[in-house]
């Protein structure tokens, strides 16, 4: 009988945090672009290596999809990579997925099932950004993320 209180007070307590745990505040929604999130990488000290419009973005609720390859050095190849491989990747780099929403409900449920998805940490962080969600990727740089992360937050992302 206690055990099965005790279990019973485990599975309430997990599932309060679960449900604290999604309920984050999202940002403010207002028109926004990739060049947004590019002027973000340049401010953070970052370099765009590369960016390729999506034609159909994996969000079904998105209006238009970017990837963007960033790094401290684009020109600094991976010991392992091979002079022939297309795009060179290098050894402090990150990729970010921006999506743009028609509304703020379509963003916001995109952002919750995005998170849901990258669990457990490590696997990648999504943030938003007025009408965008950007998404990098969990094998993604410390540096790189970091420095990304510091300046999408001083302007508002969340």
């Amino acid at each position: 009988m206690l055990g099965g209180a005790v279990l019973l007070g485990v599975v309430l307590a997990t599932l309060a945090i679960v449900q604290w745990a999604g309920d984050t505040d999202q940002a403010p929604f207002e028109p926004g672009s990739a060049a947004d999130v590019i002027g973000a990488v340049g401010r953070a000290g970052l370099q765009v290596c590369s960016v390729r419009d999506e034609p159909d973005p994996l969000a079904r609720q998105a209006t238009s999809s970017s990837t963007v390859r960033i790094s401290t050095d684009c020109a600094a190849p991976t010991p392992q990579a091979s002079p022939a491989a297309a795009p060179r990747r290098t050894s402090d780099d990150a990729t970010a997925v921006i999506d743009r929403y028609a509304t703020a409900a379509d963003r916001d449920a995109v952002a919750r099932e995005l998170t849901a998805r990258i669990r457990p940490r490590g696997s990648g962080v999504v943030y938003t950004w007025r009408d965008m969600t950007v998404l990098v990727r969990g094998d993604a740089d410390d540096t790189v993320r970091e420095r990304l992360e510091s300046v999408l937050r001083g302007s508002g992302a969340v």
